[in-house]
């Protein structure tokens, strides 16, 4: 009288299987946003050290704070990736990143640029996104390889 139950589905997608190279891409796609995001300033530094009156260092600022942001929202973003799931947080991320990073168009002061700034600080949430969606063998092998830190 029970009724059938699904066969769960797999946990770790193996390269050649459904769906590996749709998450690789996602991840590269992301990863690329938010590289983009956090230095699309920087070739503009000195336009912005002009515009609002600031020495280099400061104006520098405009990138630093964004990468200085990664490091707490990755604290958030590590509790809440269970709650919410990663793909539903990266999505979010990088959506409110790319909001934040439009709006610094329309700002009018060094404050408020600045502040745009930090909220385009993301979770960087893609590598333990990866680590459960694809089999752990090719990562790990991928960073022995490549890192002497894992030797």
């Amino acid at each position: 009288m029970n009724a059938p139950v699904a066969a769960p589905r797999p946990t770790q997608l193996r390269r050649g299987e459904a769906g590996y190279a749709r998450v690789v891409l996602a991840a590269f796609l992301g990863g690329y946003c938010n590289f983009t995001l956090t230095y699309s300033l920087q070739p503009i530094l000195p336009r912005l050290a002009q515009a609002f009156d600031l020495t280099p260092a400061v104006a520098s600022l405009a990138v630093s704070v964004t990468t200085m942001m990664m490091a707490p929202t990755l604290i958030v973003a590590g509790s809440l990736a269970p709650l919410i799931g990663r793909k539903r947080l990266m999505t979010a991320s990088i959506m409110a990143s790319g909001a934040a990073t439009l709006l610094t168009t329309v700002a009018t002061d060094w404050a408020t640029l600045l502040g745009l700034r930090a909220l385009a600080g993301q979770p960087a949430v893609a590598m333990g996104y990866l680590a459960d969606e694809i089999k752990r063998r090719r990562w790990v092998s991928r960073w022995d390889s490549t890192s002497p830190a894992v030797r």
